[in-house]
Order: structure tokens, then C-alpha cells, then sequence
């Protein structure tokens, strides 16, 4: 046999090992899941009390599945003997003991308390103050004799000026470019 049979083999084995028993085991559960005899269950008191009458052929086991409870719980609740577990067609049993009653609450209003009302904040007025009948007087300007002579000088020489200028600053560009070429 080849290595890739031995290796098929070996796998088909441990699938069959890992699901087939779990068809077995549903079954089982499925049958012990099941109820061992049909109980009609009884419904609760006006106190909340469950009180079941044994029929026959039903046995602690039953009734205890049925009612969703365990045996020992059965057993406690009616004091029966725990080593027997004997139960008789007509014997009443107590699945569920009385409820004490539930007090229902009462209510009763409250009268709020009485909020301080706010009282309003008005602002007393500020008295502002009002136009006299007499204007103030403004000084009078008084013109600096430099200033107005320089001013008279931009005024009157004005073009002089503006040519005196691009003169300057053709002056320094070709200086600028004369130094630069130099180097």
C-alpha cells in the first residue's frame, strides 16, 4: 500500500471515530430526556400553593420532572422517608408551599416644597451728563516756519526732485553691476 492510502485510511478512521457516536448519543438523550409517564400538572392556589394527587403509576421521579423540580426538594417538602420514596394513588403531595402575601405599596403624594421666587434686579440709572450751552474753544493751529518751508520747497521742486532721484538710483545699479562683474 501506498503512503497516500495508509494516510486516507487513517483520516476516514478518525472521522468515523469523531461522528459516529453522536447519532447514539442523541438518541439516548432524546430518550431519557423524555418524561416517564404523562402527569397533568395541577395549577397554583388562590396563596400560590401547588398542591399535586399522586394517580397511579406515577413515582417520585416522574412527578418531580414534570413539575421542574428535584426529588430531594419532593422528598423534604412532604416529609417523606428519603430511603423508601414510597408514594400511594390519593396522597396529596406539596410541590409548592403557600406564598406569604406581598404587600402592595401605597402611594402617597408629597406636597413639594414652596421655591423662593426670584425678585427682579432693576438697575438704578445713571445720570449722564448734558450739553453745555458754551462751546469750549479750539486752539488755533499754529504752523511751524520749517515745515512750511520744506513743504514749499517739495511743492515748487517737485520734478527736480523726482529726476534727482532715478538719477541716484541709476547711479547705484550701475555701480552694483559694475562691482559685481569686477569679482
Amino acid at each position: 500500500m501506498s503512503k497516500l492510502s495508509w494516510i486516507c485510511l487513517i483520516g476516514a478512521a478518525v472521522l468515523l471515530a469523531i461522528f459516529w457516536p453522536a447519532p447514539l448519543a442523541v438518541a439516548n438523550a432524546r430518550e431519557a430526556a423524555a418524561p416517564l409517564a404523562l402527569i397533568l400538572t395541577s395549577t397554583p392556589g388562590a396563596d400560590g400553593s401547588i398542591i399535586h394527587v399522586v394517580q397511579t403509576e406515577e413515582s417520585l421521579a416522574s412527578i418531580a420532572e414534570s413539575y421542574g423540580i428535584t426529588i430531594g426538594a419532593l422528598v423534604a417538602q412532604n416529609g417523606l422517608a428519603s430511603n423508601t420514596g414510597m408514594i400511594f394513588p390519593g396522597q396529596r403531595l406539596i410541590i409548592l408551599p403557600p406564598q406569604p402575601p406581598t404587600e402592595t405599596p401605597t402611594f402617597t403624594p408629597t406636597v413639594p416644597r414652596p421655591t423662593r421666587t426670584p425678585t427682579p434686579f432693576i438697575p438704578t440709572r445713571t445720570p449722564r451728563p448734558t450739553l453745555t450751552g458754551t462751546p469750549t474753544p479750539l486752539p488755533s493751529p499754529t504752523t511751524d516756519p520749517m515745515l512750511t518751508s520744506v513743504n514749499n520747497l517739495w511743492e515748487t521742486n517737485r520734478t527736480y526732485l523726482l529726476y534727482a532721484m532715478i538719477a541716484i538710483c541709476g547711479l547705484g545699479l550701475i555701480l552694483t553691476l559694475w562691482t559685481g562683474f569686477r569679482k
